[in-house]
């Protein structure tokens, strides 16, 4: 047979003549693939070993329960409680979690090999034990794959270990960035100047989040110079029958009415401690029926919603009003105009209401992330205002010792 030249030979024709040629060589040419690669080196193989499947139909069981728990409700309460969220959202972050899993479940491949979670389990293992810590950063990130293999490959109950005191310091600090971020971009390039400068100079979050409080009390002190006319005074209104003026003294004063003096009997007033902060103690008139019934109507008005008031919005008003009776709130409170917050107190400050439903906890609620979005709203400096009306007392418990710790029992209020 003749020997086909040099150049016309194909790679493994190569390979295989060299090694004839030299019999006492030790070398021992590479299997040939049809891809034209050699070995293990260059061409991906699958490891060998036990696998584990996904089972059929685990990525839609997580919506699917949430969803015959959600159309458990009455439907005249489902009807608002997506009300504000975006509408390719699902009305409540149960749902959106659980159609979350289910499409990234459904982007997984039918089968992995077990050591594949097996390699990830033993990272965390050695976490854990101190073996090979890992930053805070990688550790939540190892967390949340692990958990997630296991949802879809490996479901079942597990025991998970919870938030360490570095990983709860990182989330909080990403929040407090965050916010701050959030309300440098809210007060634009004026009044978000001390913050983003204090970021530009190397400051703390925390400084960062001074600074932004600095600017909103600017931003609130033009705006309401501007509401003024520039500092004139704004003529007010006439009282009503029965009212009266506004800076008019809170004693009676005896009218002579006809020729003949009248005595003027004193109405009885409850006392408002709301304004502790200037020393003061203010007297107001009790509101009848009809009037309470008239300021709820109007601190229900949202103007984020364009002024309208519904269920959420209402359920706002009566708990800002029920606080500013009982002088937790220094009143009257009237709606933020901007929508940024629910309240503005007569001292200027802004007041963010928020509430949790402990019946579908853990994602209904749980203490980090409700410390989390309480962080985020002090960091921009709004205080917080817990409705504790679908919160069970153990997590009521909870959270009041967390905002305790944090040392932020001046800034929330529970209701």
């Amino acid at each position: 047979m003749s020997s086909i030249p040099d150049d016309k030979k194909t790679l493994g024709q190569v390979l295989s003549t060299s090694s004839s040629s030299s019999p006492s060589s030790s070398f021992s040419p590479p299997s040939f693939n049809s891809n034209g690669t050699l070995g293990r080196v260059l061409t991906f193989e699958v490891p060998k070993g036990p696998m584990v499947r996904r089972r059929p139909g685990i990525c839609s069981e997580r919506y699917e329960r949430e969803k015959a728990d959600f159309e458990k409700i009455p439907w005249y309460e489902r009807m608002w409680i997506g009300t504000g969220r975006d509408a390719r959202l699902e009305p409540t972050d149960a749902l959106q979690a659980a159609k979350t899993f289910q499409q990234a479940c459904e982007k997984m491949p039918d089968e992995i090999p077990k050591s594949a979670l097996d390699d990830k389990l033993q990272q965390l293992n050695d976490h854990y034990t101190g073996k090979n810590p890992l930053p805070p950063e990688q550790s939540l990130e190892l967390k949340r794959r692990v958990s997630f293999l296991q949802d879809v490959y490996t479901p079942g109950p597990r025991w998970e270990n919870g938030l360490s005191g570095s990983e709860s310091a990182w989330l909080s600090a990403q929040n407090l960035r965050f916010g701050n971020s959030l309300g440098i971009a809210l007060l634009g390039p004026i009044f978000g100047a001390p913050g983003a400068a204090t970021r530009v100079l190397g400051g703390s979050e925390e400084q960062v989040a001074a600074a932004n409080q600095f600017g909103a009390s600017m931003f609130d002190v033009a705006t309401a110079h501007v509401g003024l006319g520039g500092g004139k005074r704004v003529a007010e209104p006439l009282p009503r029958p029965g009212e009266s003026v506004r800076g008019a003294p809170l004693e009676p004063i005896s009218r002579t009415v006809e020729g003949k003096p009248r005595e003027v009997v004193p109405e009885r007033v409850q006392r408002n401690t709301s304004s502790a902060r200037e020393g003061t103690v203010v007297a107001r008139r009790p509101m009848s029926p009809q009037e309470r019934a008239q300021r709820l109507e109007e601190l229900a008005k949202d103007p984020a919603q364009g002024g309208k008031a519904t269920t959420k919005t209402r359920r706002e008003a009566e708990v800002g009003l029920s606080l500013e009776e009982q002088g937790k709130l220094p009143g009257p409170i009237t709606r933020d105009p901007t929508g940024a917050s629910e309240f503005i107190d007569t001292t200027g400050q802004k007041w963010d209401v928020k509430g949790w439903n402990s019946q579908y906890a853990p994602r209904g609620y749980n203490t980090p992330d409700a410390m989390a979005l309480i962080q985020k709203e002090v960091g921009v400096g709004e205080n917080v205002i817990v409705d504790t009306m679908k919160m069970s007392p153990q997590h009521i418990g909870e959270l009041q010792t967390a905002v305790g710790n944090a040392g932020l029992n001046n800034r929330v209020i529970f209701h």
